[in-house]
């Protein structure tokens, strides 16, 4: 997971990840019809939504300006969700 370990209100951020294994050792990918998304929460607000687009076998995210430009200072946490 290349999520950045920062993000700043009001700033485009890009980032890619690669396909990724289940625990079974069968691929998920993009490719396959696999989506990958990225959850961005603090305690107080609804955050952020980042779907993946594909790029090669894995994806490519972008969060906007004007998607960043609500966030507040402060500890976030994601999860990341691959589903097909």
């Amino acid at each position: 997971m290349n999520i950045p370990p920062s993000l700043r209100s009001g700033f485009t951020v890009k980032w890619r990840d690669e396909s990724l294994v289940d625990p079974f050792g069968d691929p998920i990918q993009s490719t396959d019809s696999w989506a990958l998304k990225y959850y961005i929460r603090t305690n107080s607000s609804s955050g952020l939504t980042a779907t993946g687009s594909t790029y090669g076998t894995g994806w490519e995210f972008t969060l906007s300006a004007s998607d960043t430009a609500p966030l507040t200072k402060g500890d976030y946490f994601w999860q990341a969700e691959a589903s097909k």
